[in-house]
């Protein structure tokens, strides 16, 4: 049944019109990227995906992110009760050769891997798991302060960091600087409006949750709203995802970029984690290396360069700087 026409729902019929101008061709190279859904989940049916994906784009997105959401894969469930056991497991149990990481389903879209984390050692094997390359974006869901700090320092092999936000309070969500220092290194902090759709209660869970992050990330600093959901009547068009940013007390004006700008930066960063690394050897002008010409000569070249004279007159400035400082002091004495 198509549902390309179906009303939204309550959430949904409060935002502001899309503009009149069309949205861009999908097809156009990706420095014309306008708009971003970076969270339709894979539960497994690849054609269910594929009708996301088509509906998605569709809207109006021209980056599609699907997600893998693999929950946390070392909580064991007590068959009789449906339930995680109360003792947890012990700190020296061996989880390497845990298969916890699924392959991830590859279309001609970004791929993201989706885990929660609530032991040191999960979050280990997680880090140094051999399948970890294969998906373009890692998102992981958290509730203990204490992983925040670890990523604000160690967080190289994360792009996302998540949470539910009508589950209720969200314990870090007040740690304005653990948050600040893990947007520092280039984390983002995704929203998922999906659930709150339906449920009114949830929706008030929701509204409260995103106004602290907001607060927390100083107007939204990279955060990115997405739908997290696999159904697709849930899906919202870009500038009606952008426009729930309303209601969390931003600037009307500032609101594509939760669809547009943050998840850009996002996207690039999880590029660059796999581009090769490399480092800056500083050394003298005698040894400045050229098959032809002389050091010199190889150094005019690179003055040459605007960047690299730039950095020459920066060094030379200091240099002068400390010389005067150290006449300075030779006089004194």
């Amino acid at each position: 049944m198509e549902v390309d026409d179906a009303p939204s729902t309550s959430l949904g019929s409060k935002f502001m019109q899309k503009p009149e101008n069309k949205l861009p061709n999908r097809a156009q190279p990706l420095h014309k990227f306008q708009f971003a859904e970076m969270n339709l989940k894979h539960t497994g049916n690849p054609d269910r995906t594929l009708t996301l994906v088509k509906r998605a784009i569709r809207m109006g997105y021209d980056s599609v992110v699907i997600n893998i959401d693999i929950g946390d894969p070392f909580q064991k469930v007590d068959m009789e009760t449906d339930q995680p056991p109360k003792k947890k497991k012990k700190k020296g149990q061996n989880q390497a050769n845990v298969e916890v990481i699924p392959e991830p389903f590859l279309v001609d879209q970004s791929n993201r891997l989706t885990v929660t984390i609530n032991e040191s050692t999960a979050l280990h094997t997680i880090m140094h798991h051999s399948k970890l390359k294969q998906y373009d974006l890692i998102a992981v869901r958290v509730e203990d302060e204490e992983f925040l700090t670890t990523f604000s320092t160690k967080g190289e092999f994360l792009d996302i960091i998540t949470f539910n936000p009508v589950a209720g309070k969200v314990p870090w969500i007040f740690k304005k600087k653990i948050i600040q220092r893990c947007i520092e290194t280039g984390i983002g902090f995704e929203l998922c409006y999906g659930e709150a759709l339906s449920d009114k209660n949830e929706r008030r869970q929701f509204l409260t949750n995103a106004r602290l992050l907001m607060k927390a990330t100083l107007n939204g600093r990279n955060v990115f709203i997405s739908s997290g959901t696999d159904e697709m009547i849930c899906i919202r068009a870009p500038f009606d995802t952008a426009n729930m940013s309303t209601l969390f007390g931003i600037n009307p004006k500032d609101a594509r970029k939760f669809v547009s700008a943050n998840p850009k930066q996002i996207l690039l960063r999880s590029q660059a984690r796999k581009t090769i690394k490399g480092a800056i050897y500083v050394t003298g002008l005698d040894n400045v290396p050229s098959a032809e010409k002389s050091s010199k000569e190889a150094l005019a070249d690179l003055a040459a360069i605007p960047e690299f004279k730039k950095q020459i007159k920066i060094s030379e400035n200091k240099e002068e700087k400390v010389k005067e400082k150290n006449d300075g002091i030779l006089k004194i004495f």
